[in-house]
This record gives structure tokens, sequence and C-alpha cells, in this order.
């Protein structure tokens, strides 16, 4: 088990964020395009919801202790999923001031959205393991 599991967390959060960055900013031709999607959701939409899905989680392991109640880390959940939904936001505003990139609400639905499956998959692990002791 490794002692400082929270500065692993961090420095994956910073790794993330690094990459986010980078998915949002980078000119467009750098990526590659899909041609034959034959799914109900753009390839685009499900790229957003993948990029923001993991952000919550990571940041809540990043900060994460003992809650004294589960409300408590219920807040925490919350503030760190309207940050999450600032960051996108921002990002999509940011986008559509830059030249190569556009403003879509449907990227940032799609952001939103992943972030949201994730607070509730948190949720669900806090309730589930809320009160049991961590060392084994």
């Amino acid at each position: 088990m490794i002692k400082n599991g929270k500065w692993t967390w961090r420095t994956l959060t910073l790794l993330y964020l690094g990459a986010l960055g980078y998915l949002c900013f980078a000119p467009p031709d750098a990526f590659p395009t899909v041609t034959n999607w034959d799914f109900f959701i753009p390839a685009d939409k499900l790229v957003h919801f993948s990029m923001f899905a993991p952000l919550p989680i990571l940041l809540f392991m990043s900060f994460k202790r003992e809650w004294d109640r589960l409300g408590r880390s219920y807040l925490v959940i919350l503030a760190i999923f309207l940050c999450g939904l600032v960051l996108a936001g921002s990002t999509e505003i940011i986008q559509g001031l830059s030249p190569n990139r556009s403003q879509e609400l449907g990227d940032f639905i799609a952001d939103s959205t992943g972030m949201a499956v994730s607070c509730l998959l948190l949720i669900l692990y806090q309730k589930k393991t809320f009160g049991k002791s961590r060392t084994r």
C-alpha cells in the first residue's frame, strides 16, 4: 500500500488536467477524424463525455479525508461538480474565442453528463464505504 496515496492522486490529477488542456485547446487537425460512425451519439460528444468523466473522481481522491458525516462528503462532491461545470463552460467559451476551435452547447452538455455520472458513482461509493475501517 502506498503511504502517500493523496500525493499519487494529486500527481495523476495534474497530469490529467494537462492532458485535458491539450485536448481542449490543440488545433483540431492534431487529432484523427472518425468517418464511419453509426452510433446514435456523435463521436465527438462521447469523446467529451470521456474527457470530463475522470475529473470528479480524481479531485475527490486528491483531497479525500475521513468525513465525520456522510452529508459533508456529498457537499464536497457537489462542490467538485460545480467547479467542473465552471471548468467545462470556461473551456467552451475560450474555444469560441479561438479561430481554429468552435464553441458548442452539446460539448458542454456531454462534459457535464460525464461529470454527473462520476459524481453519482462517488455518492454510491461514499454511501457504501462510509464509516467502514480503512485499515485491514
